[in-house]
Formats: C-alpha cells, sequence, structure tokens
C-alpha cells in the first residue's frame, strides 16, 4: 500500500501514522473490508455521525477488533524509526513520543508500539528484557512553548 502524506511525499511516516494519515488508512479499510468494517464499533459509530477522532478513541476504549487493527497497522511504521533509534544509541534514556496522536491515543498507543517492539525488537533485548524498552518509551503532552525556551536557553549560552 502507497500512500501520499500531506506535503506530497509518498509513504512518509505521516502518510500512515498522522492524524490524517489514519484516517486514509481507515478509508481503505473500509473500502477493502466493507463487511468486517460496518460490523465494527468504528464503522457503526462514524456512520451515527461521530467525527473519526472521537470515533476511534471510543472504539479502542471497547477493544473494537477493526480499531485494533487499524492502530496495529499505523504504529508500525512509529515502531521502526523507534527500533532503529535505540538500535543506533542504546544509551538513549527517554524517547518521548507527542503531538495530537500520540497524546489523544495516549495507552493505547504506546502499547500497540510496544507490541511491535515486542514482536520485532532489538537482537535479544526485546526477548531477555523488554522493560529495558519499555521504560524508555513515553507519551507526554508538549508544552507549546517549550521549544522557545530551549531556543532561548541555547540563545543565552552563545
Amino acid at each position: 500500500m502507497h500512500l501520499l502524506c500531506d506535503y506530497g511525499e509518498l509513504n512518509h511516516l505521516s502518510s500512515f501514522s498522522s492524524g490524517r494519515g489514519i484516517a486514509k488508512m481507515a478509508d481503505l479499510f473500509e473500502v477493502r473490508e466493507p463487511q468486517q468494517w460496518a460490523g465494527s464499533m468504528l464503522g457503526r459509530t462514524i456512520e451515527e455521525g461521530s467525527d473519526f477522532e472521537q470515533a476511534f478513541i471510543k472504539a479502542l476504549h471497547t477493544n473494537d477488533p477493526v480499531a485494533k487493527a487499524l492502530l496495529r497497522a499505523v504504529t508500525l511504521p512509529v515502531a521502526d524509526v523507534l527500533r532503529t533509534a535505540l538500535c543506533l544509541d542504546p544509551d538513549l534514556d527517554k524517547i518521548v513520543i507527542t503531538g495530537g496522536v500520540a497524546v489523544s491515543l495516549g495507552e493505547h498507543y504506546r502499547s500497540a508500539i510496544l507490541e511491535h517492539l515486542r514482536t520485532a525488537g532489538l537482537y535479544l533485548t526485546s526477548h531477555l528484557d523488554f522493560d529495558w524498552i519499555a521504560t524508555r518509551i513515553v507519551i507526554a503532552q508538549a508544552e507549546c512553548l517549550a521549544g522557545a525556551g530551549v531556543a532561548a536557553t541555547f540563545g543565552a549560552w552563545q
């Protein structure tokens, strides 16, 4: 499957894992599996008039199989990036994931990423000491002016 991101790049991480990317993936699921979609909490909630984001969150809270399958699909590229980062620099203490999707989906999002890393993780680390990975990956709300504070602090050092 190939999707364009909002900036026109083919198969960019955000093509699948941004809010709009997840909605595009849901549209594809609906087209490819119409009966499964129609019988799902996610499909029914959208059919009743809910917006996609709220319907997705509601469906995840009820363990809807379609919502869970969609979440697994859209978190795989994110897990791949995190796996690469941890392979390249195993001294990373924390990987903080933020943004609208991660924060709104919270533990559902983190758990899906961790499940990918558990099944196809870092060499033997995933099997021998999975907590080593799990304790490093957190979801956190970003403060809107945090970047400005870092820039101001960096500028003061020069």
